[in-house]
Order: structure tokens, then sequence, then C-alpha cells
């Protein structure tokens, strides 16, 4: 079970993940990430996802990115074939889904 901290602790304060958030830091420094998101959302920039991501990555987490460049907000209704196969390789790289798995 993937344990998170309340959303509302994640959004959208990136500060959260540098060195002002030490309870965070040591909390999530190491751990894995995947993000997928749309180089055309209009919610969540491709450029605040890439700030958090070098946040992250300062904490030493490990990301896994997939900027799809022509996928909006809503890229798992419009591509979810292809959203579905990089989370399932992802869970398998981290061990947290079999080749059995669908």
């Amino acid at each position: 079970m993937i344990r998170r901290p309340p959303r509302s602790t994640l959004f959208p304060y990136t500060t959260l993940f540098r060195s002002e958030s030490e309870e965070f830091a040591n909390g999530w420094g190491g751990r894995s990430a995947l993000i997928i998101t749309g180089e055309k959302d209009q919610r969540t920039s491709a450029k605040h996802i890439r700030n958090v991501e070098e946040s992250m990555d300062d904490i030493g987490m490990r990301i896994q990115s997939h900027y799809l460049p022509k996928e909006d907000h809503f890229l798992v209704f419009s591509d979810w074939p292809r959203v579905r196969t990089l989370m399932a390789s992802w869970l398998r790289s981290e061990k947290l889904l079999s080749a059995a798995d669908p």
C-alpha cells in the first residue's frame, strides 16, 4: 500500500518538497514516483509539474516522468491505453505488479 500525505500538503505549494519541509523530505526522500502529464494541460501546467519534479529530485526521490506532447489535463480519458501502459511498466519496474498481472 502506497501511503501519501493529505492532498492539501502537496498542492499548490512546491516549497513543501524543498528543505523548508524537513519532515516531508525525510518521509518521502528515497521513494519512487511516476509522473504522467500532458504538455497541453492548462489546469496544472507542465512547467509547474517540472518544478515539482525538480523539488522531488532535490530530496532524493526517484522520478520517472512522461510529458505527453499532445495531451491535456484529461489524458487518462483521451489516451488511456498509453497511460495504462506507462503505469503498468512503472509498477513492474518497482516490483509492485507482476508480469502475470494485466
